[in-house]
Protein backbone atom coordinates (compact mmCIF):
# COMPACT_ATOMS: atom_id res chain seq x y z
CA UNK A 1 0.00 0.00 0.00
CA UNK A 2 1.21 3.04 -0.70
CA UNK A 3 0.07 7.23 -1.09
CA UNK A 4 1.93 9.34 -3.14
CA UNK A 5 2.45 13.33 -2.83
CA UNK A 6 4.03 16.27 -5.58
CA UNK A 7 5.85 18.99 -3.27
CA UNK A 8 5.31 21.60 -5.47
CA UNK A 9 8.20 23.86 -4.61
CA UNK A 10 10.68 21.76 -5.11
CA UNK A 11 8.76 19.37 -7.91
CA UNK A 12 9.71 16.64 -5.78
CA UNK A 13 7.75 13.24 -5.88
CA UNK A 14 7.40 11.05 -3.03
CA UNK A 15 6.29 8.05 -2.16
CA UNK A 16 4.63 6.88 1.19
CA UNK A 17 5.11 3.07 1.61
CA UNK A 18 3.14 1.42 4.96
CA UNK A 19 1.56 -1.57 5.64
CA UNK A 20 -1.86 -2.95 7.27
CA UNK A 21 -1.68 -3.97 11.01
CA UNK A 22 -4.67 -6.37 11.49
CA UNK A 23 -7.07 -3.95 9.78
CA UNK A 24 -10.04 -5.98 11.28
CA UNK A 25 -9.43 -5.31 15.22
CA UNK A 26 -10.59 -2.51 16.99
CA UNK A 27 -7.79 -0.78 17.89
CA UNK A 28 -6.28 -1.98 14.26
CA UNK A 29 -4.39 0.24 11.81
CA UNK A 30 -1.73 1.13 9.67
CA UNK A 31 2.20 1.89 9.99
CA UNK A 32 4.29 4.11 7.30
CA UNK A 33 7.33 1.94 6.06
CA UNK A 34 9.39 3.87 4.39
CA UNK A 35 9.75 7.16 2.12
CA UNK A 36 10.92 6.91 -1.10
CA UNK A 37 11.65 10.78 -2.80
CA UNK A 38 12.95 11.35 -6.71
CA UNK A 39 14.56 13.87 -8.47
CA UNK A 40 11.85 14.82 -11.42
CA UNK A 41 12.77 15.72 -14.98
CA UNK A 42 10.26 18.52 -15.73
CA UNK A 43 10.83 18.99 -19.32
CA UNK A 44 9.98 14.81 -19.82
CA UNK A 45 7.89 14.40 -17.64
CA UNK A 46 10.05 11.26 -16.45
CA UNK A 47 11.44 10.25 -12.89
CA UNK A 48 14.72 10.40 -13.28
CA UNK A 49 16.68 9.21 -9.91
CA UNK A 50 16.12 8.43 -6.39
CA UNK A 51 17.21 11.32 -3.49
CA UNK A 52 19.16 10.00 -0.80
CA UNK A 53 18.98 13.60 1.00
CA UNK A 54 17.09 16.35 1.37
CA UNK A 55 19.82 18.71 2.55
CA UNK A 56 19.04 21.23 4.87
CA UNK A 57 15.47 20.93 3.81
CA UNK A 58 12.49 19.19 5.70
CA UNK A 59 9.48 18.26 4.01
CA UNK A 60 5.98 18.28 5.74
CA UNK A 61 2.90 15.63 3.86
CA UNK A 62 -0.10 14.64 4.95
CA UNK A 63 -3.71 15.26 4.01
CA UNK A 64 -3.05 18.89 2.89
CA UNK A 65 -1.01 20.27 0.78
CA UNK A 66 2.75 19.17 1.05
CA UNK A 67 5.37 21.76 1.25
CA UNK A 68 9.72 22.02 1.85
CA UNK A 69 10.54 24.40 4.36
CA UNK A 70 14.66 25.19 5.05
CA UNK A 71 14.85 24.01 8.20
CA UNK A 72 17.74 26.31 9.06
CA UNK A 73 15.29 28.94 8.74
CA UNK A 74 13.06 27.38 11.30
CA UNK A 75 13.78 26.18 14.96
CA UNK A 76 13.30 22.53 16.01
CA UNK A 77 12.75 21.25 12.80
CA UNK A 78 15.40 18.83 11.77
CA UNK A 79 17.46 18.70 8.11
CA UNK A 80 17.20 16.36 5.88
CA UNK A 81 13.59 14.38 7.61
CA UNK A 82 10.19 14.04 6.61
CA UNK A 83 6.87 14.80 8.55
CA UNK A 84 4.42 13.01 8.12
CA UNK A 85 0.47 13.02 9.24
CA UNK A 86 -2.15 10.04 9.55
CA UNK A 87 -3.76 10.46 6.33
CA UNK A 88 -4.53 7.23 5.44
CA UNK A 89 -8.22 8.51 4.57
CA UNK A 90 -9.59 4.89 3.13
CA UNK A 91 -9.25 3.36 6.71
CA UNK A 92 -9.67 6.54 9.33
CA UNK A 93 -12.94 6.37 9.64
CA UNK A 94 -12.86 2.40 10.24
CA UNK A 95 -11.16 2.17 13.51
CA UNK A 96 -11.82 2.65 16.72
CA UNK A 97 -11.23 6.03 17.99
CA UNK A 98 -10.71 7.39 14.27
CA UNK A 99 -7.33 8.45 13.02
CA UNK A 100 -3.90 9.78 14.55
CA UNK A 101 -2.43 6.88 14.83
CA UNK A 102 0.43 6.93 12.00
CA UNK A 103 2.23 10.46 12.68
CA UNK A 104 5.75 11.23 12.70
CA UNK A 105 9.26 12.18 11.45
CA UNK A 106 11.30 10.21 8.96
CA UNK A 107 15.51 10.48 8.58
CA UNK A 108 15.80 9.95 4.50
CA UNK A 109 19.72 9.21 5.89
CA UNK A 110 18.99 6.35 8.41
CA UNK A 111 15.10 5.66 7.12
CA UNK A 112 14.70 5.53 11.12
CA UNK A 113 10.63 7.18 11.87
CA UNK A 114 10.06 8.45 15.39
CA UNK A 115 6.66 9.06 16.76
CA UNK A 116 5.52 12.33 17.63
CA UNK A 117 3.85 10.80 20.83
CA UNK A 118 4.56 8.39 22.83
CA UNK A 119 0.89 7.96 22.92
CA UNK A 120 -1.92 7.97 20.47
CA UNK A 121 -3.63 10.49 19.15
CA UNK A 122 -6.63 9.88 17.79
CA UNK A 123 -9.49 12.05 16.48
CA UNK A 124 -13.09 10.23 15.00
CA UNK A 125 -13.65 13.92 13.26
CA UNK A 126 -10.74 15.23 10.95
CA UNK A 127 -7.60 13.62 10.24
CA UNK A 128 -4.84 16.02 11.01
CA UNK A 129 -3.30 18.65 8.97
CA UNK A 130 -0.23 21.11 9.09
CA UNK A 131 -0.53 24.68 9.55
CA UNK A 132 1.58 26.67 7.70
CA UNK A 133 2.38 30.19 8.61
CA UNK A 134 3.21 32.46 6.38
CA UNK A 135 5.56 35.10 7.31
Amino acid sequence: MYIQYLVIGAITPIIRIGDYENIDGPKGGYKTLKFKVFELDVIKGELKEEIKTLGESAIFVGRNTPSSVDSSKFRGVKPNHIYFTDDWADQFNELEGGGGRDMGTYNLEDANIEAFYPEESLSPICPPTWVTPSF
